[in-house]
């Protein structure tokens, strides 16, 4: 693995309490717990691996939390993080993950899949967190649906098709 990946992956844990952390201390008295692979009968070509399922009684359900920490922003200050443009967009009431970032298309696939309604996607650096929730925006999960599975039949399925009988007959 690359030093970022490593980064990531040995900060996570930190990164998850200090998000239990946050949100109870803002009256959400949540319970996170680990999960591994989703997945969904209507969509058995499709899974989902979020990073933990949360439940926030606020909210009277079960989402997801998407963690990232990227160690180009490792040594970032929260007011710093603002004039960059990684993956958040600035708004009136703050940073928000831009809607055109492939991370908010991880979320929403992860959502779909699993079939919560939302999801909670955090950054974290060792000097600051950021904690959005987003709401499964089900059109948009129709027409990724909808492209997902046009690539896994189209695209992918009859390429490890054509792998499958080229290997056995070599």
């Amino acid at each position: 693995l690359c030093s970022s990946c490593r980064y990531g992956i040995a900060n996570e844990a930190v990164a998850v309490a200090h998000y239990e952390k946050v949100l109870k201390a803002m009256g959400h008295n949540v319970a996170v717990s680990t999960c591994g692979l989703l997945l969904n009968p209507a969509f058995p070509w499709l899974g989902a691996l979020p990073d933990r399922i949360v439940y926030d009684p606020l909210d009277l359900s079960y989402g997801l939390v998407e963690v990232k920490c990227p160690y180009c922003l490792r040594d970032t200050k929260g007011e710093e993080f603002v004039g960059l443009s990684f993956c958040f967009e600035p708004t009136d009431s703050g940073p928000k993950l831009s809607r055109e970032h492939h991370y908010y298309s991880l979320l929403i696939g992860q959502m779909g899949v699993s079939e919560l309604s939302w999801g909670d996607f955090v950054i974290f650096s060792r000097n600051f967190i950021l904690i959005e929730r987003v709401r499964l925006n089900k059109n948009e999960w129709q027409v990724m649906t909808g492209k997902l599975q046009h690539f896994y039949f189209s695209t992918l399925l009859p390429f490890l098709e054509t792998t499958a009988m080229t290997a056995c007959s070599a």
